[in-house]
């Protein structure tokens, strides 16, 4: 546990491993790590060495919101506008069925997380062709980021997986 509390605010690697900066995924996990090192250490009654670091970092998950959508990686210039799948996988990671869906934590059910999942359902609507006859409401595919150009950059298909019979 001292690992995540001593070092969260260093830059890392995104969900990807392409950017090295500030990850919107990457903190928030680190975030649900300390919370729940800090209640496990609690229970077995020893100390958890920086999880007392987890509300530094929550409010630094703070400023990944740019008032539109979650810019899932700054402190970094990549050229990308910062939508990015992973400021969806990580609201689903840290899903929380105890909190409210206004908490800090961006659980799913935050606004400004649903926000973000419009605006970048949004801009993959406009930019896969297989999203061209799908009404808005409607479930799109999406990828990992609008700039993405790994594999075509299309939403990927998982082919070869044994089917059941």
């Amino acid at each position: 546990m001292s690992y995540v509390g001593q070092y969260w605010n260093q830059t890392g690697f995104d969900l990807w491993e392409e950017t090295d900066g500030s990850s919107f995924f990457t903190l928030q996990n680190q975030h649900r790590a300390l919370v729940e090192g800090a209640q496990l250490a609690k229970n077995l009654h020893v100390t958890c060495t920086g999880c007392g670091q987890a509300p530094e970092l929550l409010c630094f998950l703070q400023s990944f919101w740019n008032g539109a959508h979650i810019v899932s990686n700054i402190n970094v210039n990549n050229g990308r506008t910062g939508l990015d799948a992973n400021s969806i996988l990580g609201p689903i990671a840290v899903f929380d069925i105890d909190a409210d869906c206004d908490s800090l934590t961006w659980q799913p059910c935050h606004g400004q997380s649903l926000a973000n999942f419009k605006v970048l359902t949004d801009t993959f609507r406009t930019l896969y062709a297989i999203n061209k006859d799908i009404e808005e409401g409607q479930g799109a595919a999406i990828g990992r980021y609008p700039e993405d150009v790994y594999m075509g950059g299309n939403p990927w298909l998982v082919q070869g997986l044994p089917t059941s019979h």
